[in-house]
This record gives structure tokens, sequence and C-alpha cells, in this order.
């Protein structure tokens, strides 16, 4: 059985069979989680171009491979390849659940 609570006040949490994932940004996915693109805030035309290149638009699915502790960049698979990404650019990419 799945259960899904939203909270529509800054972020989204959703449980699924009692294991809760915070959905928000890229950076708020855990590891083994996957989620998709939904936006992106603050994000230079430079930086949203490379994003696109390699694979990174808006309905795309993310998994979270690796979340090293101290804040170190993040694993993510963006369709065939794993990309690292550190905290500032996965907090401007908007995710929604898969």
């Amino acid at each position: 059985m799945i259960i899904i609570i939203i909270y529509f006040i800054d972020k989204q949490l959703f449980e699924f069979d009692n294991a809760m994932i915070e959905i928000g940004s890229m950076w708020t996915v855990n590891q083994g989680a996957k989620a998709r693109v939904s936006g992106f805030a603050g994000v230079s035309a430079a930086y949203l171009k490379r994003m696109r290149e390699i694979g990174l638009d808006i309905g795309a699915e993310i998994i979270c491979l690796n979340q090293p502790p101290f804040s170190a960049p993040r694993q993510f698979q963006i369709c065939d390849g794993v990309f690292s990404l550190d905290k500032d650019i996965a907090d401007s990419i908007q995710v929604t659940p898969c």
C-alpha cells in the first residue's frame, strides 16, 4: 500500500511505504530515490544550456546514486550518464516524484 501525503507550504513530502522522501530541489532527493525534473530556478543561460546537453531537461527522470557526507557533490543518474552535482546547482533544479 502506498500512502502519499502532500504539504503545499514550501516543500512537498511524500511517504512511500513508511520511507519519507523530501521532494523540492534535486539536492533533497534521497539516495536510491527517483524524481522527475519540473523546472529550473536561478540558473544562468550557460548552465541551462549545459544541463540540456547532458539530458537534464524538464521531464527527465533522475536517480540519486550516492549521497556522501559533509555536503560533498552528489551523484545522479541522468539518462544513461552519471554526473556529480554540487549543492548550488542541484538546489536550482526543481523536481517532482516519479
